[in-house]
């Protein structure tokens, strides 16, 4: 496709697999290192034909992809510009191929804050959440004498998948199985489930990323369950490695953890939710420690 941005066009194919080292690139001139080839390659082949190159004057400016969530949802996950080549015209033009690519579905994401006006011109809405990326060097996990007696923590591959499908519907009102299925058999990835008395009341998984390791998602019912499970997670890691979650700013359990370790915490990004169209109300966002997998566009 292509798209008339100036007097030269904007030129959008198909990524190929060498263009990912490209983006990898990107991701760490920005300091983006909540990210890894691994969850790259993931995303992509969730995309299949919603991945795309754009390409200027045959230089490469950006890329975008596109996943469908559902019959009914897209999720933008990555539309980025580089920093070069931004308030050209270029990321409006990524912006309406993907809409292309999406049709009828309603399009959701997360924009990193400076983006917020760009996608406000082209009529997406902000929603009613904000998420920051911390990094930290987890000294502190709060959790009360006793409470880890009453759980019970397993590997996801020793729980019925089926349920833990449906407990992770109970957060997304979606059902969002072959994105839980990519992105828990991530290289690297190690999925934990939490249970109390043989009922499934939490799950997480941690992974290797650029900037140490990424906990992604991390969903539990109420915040002693979230901390028994993130202590379990992060010692998966070796010892006094960053560990990076992207929070909610409604996550009771986050604002927990970030006091116990504010002077070993850093922020990578703050972005907030938008969609092209009213989205279903995720109802349990409080219990969210960690989100699974934020669509962060930089413009």
């Amino acid at each position: 496709m292509m798209c008339s941005t100036s007097k030269t066009p904007l030129v959008l194919d198909k990524r190929t697999f060498g263009e990912a080292d490209d983006m990898m690139k990107m991701f760490v001139k920005e300091g983006w290192k909540d990210q890894s080839r691994d969850i790259l390659q993931a995303t992509f082949r969730l995309a299949g034909k919603g991945q795309l190159v754009a390409k200027y004057d045959g230089v490469v400016v950006g890329f975008v992809t596109l996943y469908d969530f559902s019959e009914t949802n897209s999720f933008l996950n990555y539309l980025i510009v580089k920093p070069e080549h931004r308030h050209k015209g270029f990321g409006s033009a990524m912006l309406r191929k993907a809409h292309q690519l999406a049709e009828a579905r309603t399009i959701s994401f997360i924009a990193t804050l400076p983006a917020v006006p760009l996608y406000e011109r082209h009529g997406y809405v902000k929603g009613k959440f904000c998420f920051a990326s911390y990094s930290m060097i987890m000294k502190h996990i709060p959790v009360s004498p006793g409470a880890g007696s009453k759980y019970e923590i397993k590997a996801s591959r020793d729980v019925d998948w089926n349920q833990l499908v449906n407990y992770d519907t109970s957060y997304h009102v979606l059902s969002r199985e072959h994105v839980l299925k990519t992105f828990c058999s991530i290289k690297g990835s190690t999925t934990k489930v939490i249970l109390e008395r043989g009922k499934i009341v939490g799950y997480g998984t941690i992974r290797p990323v650029l900037a140490g390791y990424l906990i992604a998602p991390l969903y539990a019912d109420n915040t002693e369950a979230c901390m028994v499970l993130l202590r379990s997670l992060v010692g998966v890691a070796p010892s006094n490695s960053p560990v990076v979650l992207v929070i909610p700013n409604v996550s009771q359990a986050g604002k927990i953890l970030l006091d116990a370790n504010k002077n070993d915490v850093r922020v990578l990004w703050e972005g907030v939710n938008m969609s092209s169209k009213d989205t279903p109300d995720i109802p349990k966002m409080n219990n969210v420690l960690a989100i699974l997998s934020p669509a962060i566009c930089f413009l």
